[in-house]
């Protein structure tokens, strides 16, 4: 338990001295709204934080992508179709700082230009705008996910205990079927696996996101640079 309190001081002091901008759109509910039963709940917990490290994460890892997306642009299209002799660096450029800037993009700037090639533009830009929303929203998303974490770190040994007093009436019960004694046994072993790597998953957790915010300002710095035209 005490391992448990540490973890919870760490999370809370991360929503603490994170700087709120608003919600975060696409946040998954809070660990304490997971329905169904103490077990389903468990497994919601996990793989729902999981899931969210992941995607608070995924913005700077498709970053280097992303960039060379867009700044790749003009060669990938010279030539490749009608109208795409007149998509030239400063236009792609000056788009993508827009973005930057704005967290938008006008393509009218480009005028009148090939389905294909604009379908091309628009697929490499969408990709570049994920990354710099992303990005841009990962104060927030820091706050929240600390904050999920807190919650979870607490109720997770609170929901093994529902589970294994459930599991071990069903199992005692000389009323119990079968099957029923050969589920709570399933129940029983998986909330212990869960409750015992909680300590070390959160562990890792807090460690991937507490220098989110500063990998964060780091990455609009180069964005900044790639697109200075």
């Amino acid at each position: 338990m005490k391992r448990f309190t540490v973890l919870t001081a760490l999370c809370l002091g991360l929503v603490a001295f994170t700087p709120a901008c608003g919600g975060a759109e696409g946040d998954a509910k809070s660990a304490s709204d997971a329905e169904g039963s103490p077990m389903d709940q468990l497994k919601a917990i996990s793989l729902g934080l999981q899931a969210d490290v992941d995607g608070l994460l995924k913005p700077l890892d498709d970053l280097d992508a992303a960039i060379d997306g867009v700044t790749g642009l003009s060669a990938d299209l010279k030539g490749s179709a009608k109208g795409s002799a007149s998509i030239d660096s400063k236009k792609i450029m000056a788009m993508a700082k827009s973005l930057v800037d704005t967290g938008s993009v006008d393509f009218g700037t480009l005028g009148e230009v090939d389905v294909e090639v604009k379908g091309k533009i628009t697929a490499a830009f969408d990709k570049l705008k994920a990354c710099v929303n992303g990005i841009k929203t990962m104060p927030e998303k820091v706050q929240s996910l600390s904050a999920k974490v807190a919650d979870a770190i607490v109720k997770v040994p609170v929901l093994a205990t529902k589970v294994a007093a459930s599991a071990q009436l069903s199992i005692s019960s000389p009323f119990s079927k079968p099957e029923v004694k050969a589920s709570a046994e399933a129940d029983l072993k998986g909330a212990k696996e869960i409750a015992d790597g909680f300590v070390t998953k959160a562990n890792e957790w807090v460690a991937k996101i507490k220098d989110v915010p500063a990998k964060g300002s780091k990455a609009l710095e180069k964005l900044a640079k790639a697109f200075a035209g």
